[in-house]
């Protein structure tokens, strides 16, 4: 059971967000609407966040990833069609670079090309060019 609540007309999701690193940058998920966002998904019910961002990387790109490195906590607030979403993701980069073919719904972003996109969330890109290295919790509202 993913680790999310409705409540009236706002949504509690507890998820995480992979940084995967690729020979050439980074892998992003693509959006139908134009932006592009980390892999990662909901936490389950009795699963460590370690254990879901493990977990994702088996069932998006089916890379069994065995070095992950803790970034963040990112409280996300966000509006959809009317409903709140209030999201708290817990961010891992990987150690492990993965090289194999990115498949459709995937895309493969450079370092150097990476302020071209949306990127979503924004601070994705901090993360990735290192002007956030240290540990941090943060609040995108």
């Amino acid at each position: 059971m993913d680790l999310s609540i409705n409540l009236e007309n706002s949504v509690l999701y507890i998820r995480v967000a992979l940084l995967i690193k690729s020979q050439n940058g980074y892998i992003f998920e693509k959006s139908p609407l134009g932006h592009v966002f980390p892999v990662g998904g909901k936490i389950k019910l009795n699963e460590t966040s370690i254990e879901a961002a493990k977990r994702e990387m088996m069932e998006e790109l089916g890379f069994e990833v065995k070095n992950l490195k803790f970034k963040s906590v990112l409280e996300n607030f966000y509006s959809k069609d009317d409903i709140n979403f209030h999201e708290l993701c817990f961010v891992y980069e990987t150690g492990d670079v993965f090289l194999e073919e990115v498949g459709e719904g995937f895309v493969e972003i450079s370092e150097s090309n990476i302020d071209s996109l949306d990127i979503r969330p924004k601070i994705m890109i901090d993360f990735i060019l290192g002007k956030d290295n240290e540990f941090s919790k943060i609040l995108n509202k």
